[in-house]
């Protein structure tokens, strides 16, 4: 297997348990400012400050990985698409 093949996997791979880390963390995200409490969510459940930071680091961080693990996963496709050479067909 290709050093670029693993790095590909690797990235896939850290995009999606980001993705996952997130959404079980945070299911009433987004938090905003809100009346009842420092933060609420979407379910108006309100969350402290440090859970408002979590969140946030969180979001930067799913923000700055996910456009690099679409290039991967777009150039790697590309790639894997080319056509293969004519080299036995019955063409030649």
């Amino acid at each position: 297997m290709k050093l670029s093949d693993i790095v590909a996997r690797l990235v896939t791979g850290w995009c999606i348990v980001l993705l996952l880390y997130g959404l079980l963390t945070f299911p009433d995200a987004p938090f905003k400012p809100c009346q009842d409490g420092p933060y609420c969510g979407k379910g108006h459940v309100t969350h402290t400050e440090e859970e408002y930071q979590a969140f946030s680091r969180w979001q930067t961080l799913l923000f700055v990985s996910w456009p690099f693990g679409l290039l991967v996963a777009f150039t790697r496709k590309k790639k894997s698409s080319a056509a293969p050479p004519y080299e036995n067909s019955t063409y030649n």
